[in-house]
């Protein structure tokens, strides 16, 4: 990595040391690595308009089709999920990794490739649609309300009741 970028930016890539002097990288910055492989545009150089937007479109989609990294983040009850976005690439802009860089046409071509469905994964989605279809009399939404009104009901349920001595 660029001395200068390592610099510049090391308190936004490592955490804190521990006892023992060690640290991990942030899981930022992992989950940007990560990505930079199916983004394949490089992020040092000069950071212009024309390639902040191909990155935002790229990454749009590419988190279309699930191929996006991802952390959680917050309390172990209310864990919310962020996924690397042109704010993560504007934070590391500097930052060299070994990915080809692809122009936008060849990109076009190599994301048709990525996201065309294979035919024994559409055959496991199709079953499992079916399975839940015949398992269940209510739509998807009231499914999801239900679901969503046991757990409101379980975390109550936990709060007011005391602990079993």
């Amino acid at each position: 990595m660029p001395k200068e970028f390592y610099e510049t930016k090391k308190h936004l890539m490592y955490t804190k040391e521990d006892a023992n002097g060690n640290s991990k990288m942030q899981v930022e910055l992992e989950c940007l690595i990560f990505t930079m492989l199916h983004l394949q545009h490089d992020i040092d150089g000069e950071m212009t308009d024309e390639a902040l937007m191909e990155i935002e479109r790229r990454l749009n989609l590419l988190q279309g089709i699930g191929c996006l990294m991802a952390w959680y983040y917050g309390r172990e009850d209310l864990r919310d999920k962020t996924y690397v976005n042109i704010e993560t690439v504007i934070r590391y802009w500097g930052l060299w990794t070994n990915v080809s860089h692809l122009k936008k046409t060849e990109w076009n071509k190599r994301f048709l490739r990525m996201s065309e469905p294979r035919p024994y994964d559409f055959k496991y989605v199709l079953q499992e649609a079916k399975n839940k279809i015949a398992s269940c009399d209510m739509t998807q939404p009231e499914r999801q309300w239900a679901e969503y009104e046991k757990q409101q009901t379980a975390k109550s349920t936990a709060v007011d009741t005391p602990p079993a001595e």
